[in-house]
């Protein structure tokens, strides 16, 4: 069996139904899930390794979430949309508890082990995965979550908070962005642009 087949069938077989029942929508030609709450959407997809063969197939789930009311907001701030509509997101083995790391993904051989694979992948995603994303409920939230990733981009988060409706923090963490920018003594990332134009428009300025 192909490994894109032996995948969707290991999904299908123990994961659509229950994660329906918690109110998911299952695309199956990504393979993805998602659910929608208020703004906001939580996205669980499914990366495979390159170096899959016939009857094996290595993999592991990207988790995001992401909103369409952010894309909207931002096009009507800036008069264009955002590079993406990606609020929070990472691979699974970043967060906290997950049984798997970066070096350790879930392997199915089209063998009787598949199962133990699906069912560890399973407990993690219900009892791990769905309750660390489904505290993102809100912008406020959003902007929380968002400002405690590995890397913080600071333009994001002061959108966030704009959109909670709280300009102080909003203009906290652009300054907090300038001051830990000018720290490392670089900007790989080339925010301070971004960072500025916030300033600009919303504050005057945060100096």
């Amino acid at each position: 069996m192909n490994p894109k087949e032996l995948l969707l069938r290991n999904i299908e077989s123990f994961l659509e139904n229950e994660l329906k029942q918690l109110g998911f929508k299952y695309s199956r030609n990504v393979p993805r899930f998602t659910r929608r709450i208020g703004d906001l959407e939580l996205n669980i997809s499914f990366s495979q390794s390159k170096w899959n063969t016939e009857d094996y197939c290595e993999f592991w789930t990207m988790w995001s979430v992401t909103s369409n009311t952010y894309s909207k907001w931002y096009l009507e701030q800036w008069g264009n949309k955002p590079a993406n509509k990606t609020i929070v997101g990472d691979a699974e083995w970043n967060i906290p508890g997950w049984t798997r790391n970066a070096s350790n993904h879930f392997i199915l051989t089209n063998s009787p082990n598949d199962m133990n694979q699906m069912i560890e992948l399973k407990t993690n995603i219900e009892n791990i995965g769905i309750p660390f994303y489904e505290k993102i409920k809100d912008w406020n939230t959003a902007a929380e979550y968002a400002s405690k990733s590995i890397i913080v981009l600071y333009n994001k988060v002061c959108d966030f908070y704009l959109l909670a409706d709280e300009p102080e923090k909003a203009k906290e963490i652009l300054e907090q962005g300038i001051k830990e920018i000018e720290q490392r003594g670089n900007d790989q990332l080339m925010q301070l642009p971004e960072i500025e134009k916030r300033s600009q428009k919303y504050f005057k300025s945060v100096k």
